[in-house]
């Protein structure tokens, strides 16, 4: 009897063993399909709603109090894209300030670095009645420094304070751009989750919140949603001079080149990013934008701190946050012959976060986003990456607070090397070392205070999986 009662035993133990493993299979295989309906979705979505940038209409107040349609503003979906300005283009003029020739009509030069979407997010200390909307754009557009914006009413392009912004598309007399231009948010919170939802209630009346009361229960209960990040395969119109002065030779070439691209077909590879939240409860921080805080410089890469906007602008949904991470300087050259001193290895690279530099009272908020399993994107080459092991500073050292992470793959010089400044020189420096990404961290710990700008981040990663779609997309027209 106590031989069958062992046998039994060690049975019900192997028994036992097959249900985390099968619950576990069972929650991959669902965050599996998910991701593959929501990728599906999004690639609908954004082959519908998005275009690249082309002719648009605006509209201006000549004279004062009568508002006309003026051509053109181009106008598109996509940071990153050329924006041109015919109207603007009389010729270039000679600036004694900047000691070089400009062109006026280039409003926004193309580049090739890795953007967020702007989409729709909702608060979480809005209750959504009859006079707040608790939907908001994310605006990660602002966390990039694209445009120095000192005026709400001024154009973030052209900073002209006679062409007024406008957010809401039903104000006609104040639009200056078409209304899905790239800083206004481009997909609705109701089409990105999963399943959808039907259009938010407007209507302002008892019934109306209700039905708005009703469409935040059902939302509260979608765990799964997507969000993308997005690149310019190619540059469209002329180089970026950077800063560096133009004769007006070349500042004639460059209004050549940038009459010729409108009108292009653009090529965009599209990450799109299958997000989770765990917990009804969760709430994620958004990335301050507003000085004096620091933001990292993509002509710049200087050490900074970014810091959280109150808890007053948390979201109910993950949201991308741009910060720097450091690359070791002792990565091996893929060219080299194998072998070699410097061949590749195929042991996958270590990072850390956050990078040499950052004070010791905001390092535990950088490291907290990125726990094991994390995947980001590298702001200018566009890789992907995952988190498959950390290990934490030891106490006590000048890493404490640090946290060190291995990849799940190896990096190689030619994969991040652009320096110096940063046209590449086959070598790992510093500039090459501190790179820029976006990541999605976990949800936030607002138990200290709702003004806190480190904040605590805590919880498993957010992002399911990264999936990488070409589209090429058209002007209007």
């Amino acid at each position: 009897m106590m031989i069958a009662i062992v046998i039994l035993g060690l049975g019900l133990v192997m028994t036992a063993t097959m249900f985390p493993v099968a619950w576990t299979r069972a929650r991959t295989l669902t965050e599996y399909t998910t991701q593959r309906s929501l990728a599906s979705s999004a690639e609908s979505t954004l082959s519908t709603l998005l275009h690249a940038a082309g002719p648009s209409i605006r509209v201006v107040e000549a004279p004062p109090g009568n508002f006309t349609q003026k051509l053109l503003l181009t106008a598109g979906n996509l940071a990153g894209d050329l924006f041109y300005d015919p109207t603007l283009a009389g010729g270039t003029y000679y600036s004694p300030t900047l000691n070089s020739y400009q062109v006026p009509a280039i409003v926004a030069y193309s580049d090739t670095r890795v953007h967020a979407l702007n989409v729709q997010n909702i608060l979480v200390s809005s209750t959504g009645g009859a006079t707040v909307d608790p939907r908001i754009p994310e605006r990660p557009w602002r966390q990039e420094l694209m445009f120095n914006i000192e005026n709400t009413n001024s154009h973030p392009l052209i900073k002209d304070p006679n062409i007024l912004v406008f957010e809401d598309v039903n104000d006609w007399k104040n639009q200056f751009f078409i209304n899905n231009s790239f800083y206004a948010a481009q997909v609705p919170i109701e089409q990105r989750v999963s399943p959808s939802l039907g259009a938010y209630p407007t209507e302002i009346s008892p019934d109306g919140d209700k039905a708005r009361a009703n469409w935040r229960d059902k939302l509260s209960a979608r765990r799964f949603l997507w969000a993308v990040l997005h690149r310019l395969r190619s540059p469209v119109g002329p180089p970026n001079p950077n800063g560096n002065a133009l004769s007006s030779q070349q500042a004639t070439e460059q209004l050549t080149l940038a009459t010729e691209a409108v009108g292009t077909m653009r090529v965009f590879d599209f990450y799109i990013v299958t997000l989770r939240r765990t917990q009804p409860s969760n709430r994620y921080a958004r990335q301050e934008w507003e000085p004096p805080t620091s933001l990292p410089d993509p002509t710049n890469r200087d050490v900074v701190v970014p810091a959280s906007r109150s808890a007053s602008d948390d979201v109910l949904f993950p949201t991308p946050w741009r910060v720097q991470i450091q690359l070791p300087l002792t990565l091996k050259l893929r060219s080299a012959p194998p072998g070699a001193v410097g061949a590749p290895t195929g042991v996958p690279t270590e990072v850390q976060v956050p990078p040499t530099g950052v004070p010791a009272a905001s390092t535990a908020m950088l490291a907290g986003m990125f726990p094991t399993g994390t995947q980001f994107v590298d702001e200018v080459n566009g890789q992907a990456y995952r988190v498959v092991k950390r290990r934490e500073g030891l106490p006590g050292t000048p890493v404490d607070g640090f946290a060190f992470l291995t990849l799940d793959r190896e990096v190689l010089v030619e994969d991040v090397d652009d320096s110096p400044q940063f046209g590449g020189d086959f070598a790992m420096e510093s500039d090459d070392a501190v790179r820029t990404v976006w990541v999605f961290p976990p949800a936030v710990d607002r138990s200290a205070g709702g003004s806190e700008t480190q904040p605590f981040f805590d919880g498993s990663p957010p992002v399911v999986g990264i999936d990488v779609l070409t589209i090429s997309l058209s002007p209007p027209g």
